[in-house]
């Protein structure tokens, strides 16, 4: 089990370092040397867990979806909200969320 926790947190450090590295040069000047280093592996953990760089921003998109979606979700379950409600404080949580997270 350790060994799966250890390819699980090395698979998160390098999409959050892959979101960074996208983030500051954008994709086609991103390197995988520096998305590797940023997440403290060496360039063949990043091969180990994804093909080539467009496997990465695939997944850095996917994971980036995925927490906003259940972002949105956790606000809108107050019960008793009606819709205009529900809009507007899964907006300002997204919002936040965009603003906060790479």
């Amino acid at each position: 089990m350790l060994k799966q926790e250890r390819a699980l947190h090395t698979r998160h450090a390098l999409v959050r370092s892959a979101a960074e590295v996208f983030e500051r040069h954008g994709y086609v000047r991103a390197k995988l040397a520096e998305i590797s280093a940023g997440a403290g592996v060496s360039p063949g953990a990043l091969h180990f867990h994804f093909e080539n760089k467009a496997a990465v921003a695939a997944t850095v998109q996917a994971v980036a979806a995925e927490n906003l979606r259940r972002a949105a979700r956790t606000a809108t379950r107050r019960p008793g909200l009606d819709p205009l409600q529900r809009l507007t404080d899964a907006s300002y949580v997204l919002a936040e969320r965009l603003r906060q997270d790479v």
